[in-house]
């Protein structure tokens, strides 16, 4: 799915304004209890008995002890005044603000994600360093459930008016479902990264997510190549890594504490199901013998029972409930006649858009059945949040109620709460941000076009967030593929993974950085690894600014940083046979500089300036650039004969014209990939805004880098080759473009299927029959000097690749941007999709014969045989 969105700002300080549940004041943030997953408070101040609110009752009477007569933790938010981020003063957590992704004004269907693009998008938040930040993830359930607001009203039924939200829309923009798209109104869920264990409608992958709309937990399809795939709504969130998870301690009498949440359990439940005024009478039993030694023991609200579940557990995969096993529970027999596990009751009322209160709320340790197609199965997942009748009687609803035929719980356990004492942590502070502009922009589509704003609690140049989760995804293979180790970076990782052809992990490298994006193997073990060193003077897609070398380890023994005011390293780089490494790197031009090279003053960016790109050559050893090259060098234009570089664009196709351009972002040729070629001593470059692969000569010195004669060329630094878009030198129309904002080019290596020939990942958005992706092999005309024909007044040759690889319906393989491809000793062709992290291997005829999903997004993956000489596993 497309998403561009700009969100410009233009101040010098920031405005906060505080929120908080209620009365509108604040509750500070030392007010919640210093613990590490400080619990919100659901925000319900009415008492209900089972049907209507009531004043709240006395100790002693019916409905005696429900949510509203305790107090917790206040929902506190601090809204940041650019409209990018809300922090949350008790949990430490910062969210984005809005789900209005295309940022249209309107909040519907074009907002939402499949679970894949949910999952695969923080990291293009990531690599624009969105909002100042670049750890962004996708929120666990608990992170998320911890927005949960319960004076929001279930906006289910026929014609409902009235309608609040579930989630505190004074701090958060909110969308209800389009029903300009035929959606329903209550289609306003939101992903969560959790992914059930279980399946649910019988054999469907689910991962769980908030409706904030008619206030429950469910479990979503999730394939998205499904026939019941689901669209959702996402906030994304960052900071305090530790929220959700829990600290039990088996207390040895008969509670068990959770030292994360600074909250004490009964470890027995009820040992039968009540209905909801049964379950408060039950607790005030409790009180009254003194249990286990205490008489402050409460009906836990829906945000305290929802806490202690455990969502890597399921009871078709772990044959257990969705807890964790210091807790006893109470086998029952579900309605399809399993041994299966209870719902517990909370003392949170689920209240409807009439004001009515007779559905109480409750957690599904088992299975949350449902009568679908004559039969009872599992349709919202073991960690699901319902709400059924107070009182009356199940057998009423004999295939359940609802589209889903939810099975009616009205007799739910019990699990006793209340307060530890405990000390801990305190939250982290009410970060003070400033914001101010900066010259970051994007030509890469799927990054989002920000103007974004420093802060003084800015991620330091060392973030530590890790993944959450760990390849295990297990790939097909036969005996046909060809043989080795996959190494890979995920973008929103500091980790660096090698599988073998089952999918397993055989090592992993830690770093303090995400990728900023590459990442190589050398042949004396050690990991040389690009890092996104967070905030900068310039952020967008594929930023980085430090190179590392990593012995196996995980011993850093160099690093070059190349980040500061007028220069950042991005994308990728190239180890070279010498030992040294080049670099992509922009660098910076000022409007001024600009419009007096000959740049239409039209096309300056709102940054008031350009970043070209440029390489460096480090050598290791001595921390020095040792050679250089600068697009700024090659230049022409046709729009001001009064300023240099001013000729006739067609009469120069080694020449690259200051006045092409897609959009008029700062990013103006945004190269994504290098690659060199020892034979000729060539390199050639990825050029994603320009949709070409340019050829130089690396023979040069760096003065002859920068002029137009020297080298084994004799041409210095001028393009020696150039393909895929003659368009962008007057050589040809749309009709003849081939590469549409394409990835990692490069030359296929010497002895391999192919030798000599360039192999490159082209993304194809934009292509006039539709946006798809392709992987295409061209035969460069070049001769055995390196020398590169070219008819005079014609675009360089070929006119179209001499191989290609595609979908079967084209359009089924489309990854919009990222992604790479690499041809294999063998003849086959490694392929990353790389905003699904999706990797497989296909033939020459286009059979894929071996495949492996990570999930998550991936610049590239690179095949080592098995017998390369850095693989650690040897």
């Amino acid at each position: 799915m497309f998403r561009t969105f700009m969100i410009i700002f233009s101040v010098i300080g920031v405005l906060f304004v505080n929120y908080a549940a209620g009365d509108g004041t604040v509750s500070p943030a030392s007010a919640a209890q210093a613990v590490t997953y400080p619990i919100v408070d659901t925000g319900q101040s009415a008492c209900y008995d089972n049907q209507n609110a009531i004043t709240c009752p006395a100790a002693g009477q019916t409905f005696y002890g429900q949510d509203a007569q305790f107090d917790g933790n206040q929902p506190s938010y601090t809204l940041n005044g650019d409209g990018l981020t809300v922090y949350d003063n008790v949990t430490g957590l910062t969210w984005t603000q809005s789900p209005d992704w295309d940022d249209d004004g309107d909040i519907n269907v074009d907002d939402k994600f499949t679970f894949s693009e949910a999952q695969a998008y923080p990291a293009t938040l990531n690599a624009m360093s969105y909002g100042g930040y670049s750890d962004w993830r996708l929120p666990t359930m608990k992170e998320l459930y911890s927005l949960m607001d319960f004076r929001g009203t279930d906006a289910s039924g026929p014609n409902p008016t009235n309608l609040t939200p579930f989630i505190d829309t004074t701090v958060f923009d909110f969308g209800y479902g389009d029903e300009s798209a035929g959606e329903r109104i209550i289609d306003a869920q939101f992903w969560s990264s959790n992914v059930y264990l279980g399946t649910v409608f019988g054999n469907q992958t689910c991962a769980f997510g908030l409706n904030l709309a008619d206030g429950r937990i469910k479990c979503y399809p999730s394939n998205s190549s499904g026939p019941q795939s689901k669209l959702n709504y996402v906030y994304f969130v960052r900071g305090n890594t530790a929220y959700g998870s829990n600290n039990f301690s088996d207390n040895g009498d008969g509670a068990v504490t959770d030292n994360a949440t600074g909250l004490m359990w009964s470890q027995d439940d009820s040992g039968a199901g009540l209905n909801w005024a049964e379950a408060l009478a039950w607790v005030e039993q409790k009180n009254a013998a003194n249990y286990l030694g205490y008489n402050d023991w409460r009906l836990p609200n829906a945000k305290e029972m929802q806490s202690i579940l455990d969502y890597n557990r399921a009871p078709d995969a772990t044959n257990s409930a969705a807890i964790d096993p210091v807790f006893n529970i109470t086998p029952i027999t579900n309605e399809a006649g399993q041994v299966d596990y209870p719902c517990f009751w909370t003392g949170t009322t689920h209240v409807d858009y009439t004001g009515h209160g007779s559905t109480g709320v409750y957690i599904s340790f088992g299975r949350a059945m449902g009568y679908m197609n004559n039969t009872w199965m599992d349709v919202h997942g073991a960690g699901a949040q319902r709400s059924d009748p107070k009182s009356g009687d199940p057998a009423d609803y004999p295939t359940g109620h609802g589209p889903q035929g939810d099975a009616i719980r009205i007799y739910n356990y019990v699990r006793l709460v209340r307060d530890a004492e405990t000390t801990a942590s305190t939250p982290t502070a009410t970060p003070t941000l400033t914001a101010t502009p900066i010259n970051g922009a994007l030509n890469d589509p799927v990054y989002l076009p920000l103007i974004l704003g420093g802060s003084s609690s800015t991620p330091s140049a060392t973030p530590t967030a890790t993944p959450t989760t760990t390849p295990t995804a297990t790939p097909t293979t036969t005996p046909t593929t060809d043989a080795g180790y996959n190494l890979f970076a995920p973008i929103g990782s500091t980790n660096t993974y090698l599988i073998d052809e089952t999918g397993a992990t055989v090592y992993t490298w830690t770093s303090s950085y995400r990728p900023g994006l590459s990442v190589y193997l050398l042949a004396d073990g050690n990991l040389l690894r690009t890092g996104n060193v967070g905030a900068s003077t310039f952020n967008t897609g594929g930023a980085g600014g430090i190179v590392q070398e990593i012995t196996p380890d995980n011993t850093v023994t160099w690093e070059y940083e190349y980040s500061n005011s007028l220069v950042r390293q991005h994308h990728d780089i190239e180890p070279l046979p010498n030992g040294n490494v080049l670099l992509i790197a922009w660098e910076l031009k000022t409007e001024a500089e600009a419009i007096a090279a000959g740049r239409n003053p039209s096309l300056i960016s709102d940054e008031d300036a350009l970043w070209p790109d440029h390489l460096i050559e480090v050598n290791p050893t001595t921390d020095t650039i040792v050679w250089e090259w600068h697009v700024w060098d090659h230049l022409i234009q046709d729009y001001d004969n009064t300023k240099p570089n001013y000729g006739v664009v067609a009469d120069h196709p080694e020449l690259i014209d200051l006045n092409f351009t897609l959009n008029t972002k700062a990013d103006w040729n945004h190269i994504n990939a290098v690659d060199y070629n020892a034979e000729f001593d060539q390199v050639m470059l990825s050029v994603h805004n320009f949709s070409e692969i340019w050829i130089i000569d690396h023979s040069t010195t760096t003065a002859q880098a920068a002029g137009h004669s020297g080298g084994d060329s004799g041409k210095g630094g001028d393009l020696l080759y150039r393909w895929g878009n003659p368009q962008s030198y007057d050589a040809g129309s749309a009709d003849d473009q081939q590469l549409f904002v394409q990835h990692d080019a490069e030359w296929i290596p010497s002895g391999y299927p192919g030798e000599g020939n360039i192999l490159v990942f082209n993304n194809g958005q934009g292509r006039s029959d539709g946006n798809y992706s392709s992987v295409d092999e061209i035969v460069p005309p070049v001769d055995d000097a390196g020398v590169y024909s070219l008819t005079t007044g014609s675009a360089y040759e070929p006119t179209v690749p001499t191989w290609s690889y595609t979908a079967a319906t084209p359009t089924d393989f489309y990854a919009t941007n990222i992604s790479g491809a690499q041809r294999l000793s063998n003849g086959n062709t490694l392929i990353c999709d790389g905003p699904n992290g999706d990797f497989f291997e296909v033939t020459s005829d286009k059979e894929t014969i071996w495949s492996y999903d990570y999930d998550g997004g991936v610049f590239r993956v690179t095949r080592y045989a098995a017998d390369y000489a850095g693989l650690p596993v040897q």
